[in-house]
């Protein structure tokens, strides 16, 4: 079983649509922790599909995901911060599921499929250049995030999958272990087998 902190609107369903996991994370992995704290057979995905904040740039946007911090008057708990209080309160064997910075991102860097897609008359210039700023830090940082996986890899903590946009789909979990070194170029890369 998959469980995931998701704070993204949709539909009827009404959160606070936090881009990065803050103490309300926390607080809602605590109040499950007595049904599936330390259950090895579930798996915690500790924050859907994290994004940048407007306004971010790559550096910020991948610094926060990792240590957390202020942004705008808000405090966001990096995916350190939160993997290590989560094992410390009850999900010692658990198996974390961290998706990388940039994780929709990667969507960005595909041709797009079929038709571009219209915009209604109603959409602002400023909201659509928003909108597009967002998504070209996503596609950065999902470029860093692959090219350089040791950038986002949690310190210390045991258990831990990484993997972009719902590794079970994948059936790989992804571990500083299982990215190798390219030997094929010159450059660093770093890629999965």
């Amino acid at each position: 079983m998959v469980l995931n902190a998701q704070t993204e609107p949709s539909g009827e369903r009404l959160t606070l649509n936090e881009p990065l996991p803050t103490l309300e994370t926390l607080k809602f992995w605590l109040v499950l922790q007595r049904y599936y704290g330390n259950d090895d057979s579930v798996i915690l995905d500790v924050f859907n599909e994290p994004r940048p904040l407007k306004g971010n740039t790559v550096t910020q946007y991948m610094a926060l995901w990792k240590d957390g911090g202020l942004y705008q008057g808000a405090a966001y708990l990096g995916h350190q911060q939160l993997a290590e209080m989560l094992r410390a309160d009850g999900y010692a064997t658990n198996m974390l599921w961290v998706e990388p910075p940039g994780n929709d991102g990667l969507a960005g860097l595909l041709p797009p499929e079929g038709p571009p897609a219209s915009t209604s008359a109603s959409t602002s210039a400023g909201a659509a250049r928003q909108a597009s700023a967002v998504a070209r830090v996503q596609e950065q940082a999902a470029v860093k995030s692959t090219a350089d996986p040791g950038a986002f890899l949690l310190n210390g903590v045991p258990d831990v999958s990484y993997s972009f946009h719902h590794p079970t789909v994948l059936g790989v979990p992804r571990t500083q272990a299982n990215w190798t070194r390219s030997s094929a170029t010159s450059s660093g890369t770093m890629s999965c087998p």
